[in-house]
């Protein structure tokens, strides 16, 4: 791929590079314009309410395809949310913003939750395939929704410590119930901060109406389907976590 320099960021899904005055995220997929187009169409959904970065556009490098996007100087919530005395309004604002994420109705381009998720859980070779089916039969009747949800919603794609703040990283958008999305983002956070992860799912529902067992009945789907994600330092837990176990 032609040299683009030093990746500012590295993920599992693409890299992010300086671009002039702008970023490009080129996806490490090859000849697949599919996920960028993808983040493309949310982030410019998602303009006139200033919660994501601009996007100018995608374009193709040597196969790959990137977007083009705002280059946004603001700090990761992540770096602040260790002083006490920022944590209980850093935590409201991640609340705030991902309600504001979740007041969005998805367009119908976007890809259902419900289906990316059984697509991942039916990936997940860790798990017993009479415990995938059974999973997969529970997927089938929990709310489908037609709300915005991020899929990748935590401090560390979070910009920013009031309220202008954005959020980046949209590949794994969806269109879905706002009560998985906020599972994820507990089961997430709590790899690394178990009381954070509790005190931000409860602020959360607290906040928005969403009721707490809601968020809950999501865990092991949501846990499922990230072992299809192939993190090892995860997979005893969360293959518990897909048996029924508790976060606590």
């Amino acid at each position: 791929m032609r040299d683009l320099g030093r990746p500012l960021a590295s993920g599992n899904e693409a890299d992010v590079f300086a671009y002039g005055d702008i970023l490009l995220k080129v996806t490490k997929r090859s000849n697949d314009s599919g996920p960028a187009t993808h983040e493309a169409r949310i982030l410019a959904a998602l303009a006139p309410l200033g919660l994501a970065p601009r996007v100018d556009g995608v374009i193709e490098v040597d196969g790959h395809w990137g977007v083009l996007m705002e280059r946004i100087h603001l700090p990761v919530m992540a770096s602040a949310l260790s002083d006490p005395d920022l944590f209980p309004e850093l935590l409201e604002l991640m609340v705030s913003l991902h309600g504001r994420i979740h007041a969005v109705t998805a367009p119908p381009e976007v890809p259902a939750l419900k289906q990316r998720m059984a697509t991942r859980i039916g990936r997940a070779e860790r798990i017993a395939p009479d415990l995938r089916s059974a999973l997969l039969t529970q997927l089938t009747g929990m709310p489908d929704g037609d709300r915005l949800c991020h899929g990748d919603f935590h401090p560390f794609n979070i910009l920013g410590l009031d309220q202008h703040a954005r959020v980046i990283d949209w590949l794994d958008a969806t269109r879905g119930d706002p009560a998985a999305d906020v599972c994820r983002t507990e089961l997430l956070i709590s790899t690394y901060d178990a009381g954070m992860a509790q005190s931000y799912a409860e602020s959360y529902c607290l906040a928005t109406g969403v009721e707490r067992r809601a968020v809950e009945a999501w865990l092991p789907l949501v846990a499922a389907a990230r072992l299809a994600e192939n993190v090892p330092d995860e997979f005893d837990r969360l293959v518990q976590l897909a048996q029924g176990g508790t976060l606590g």
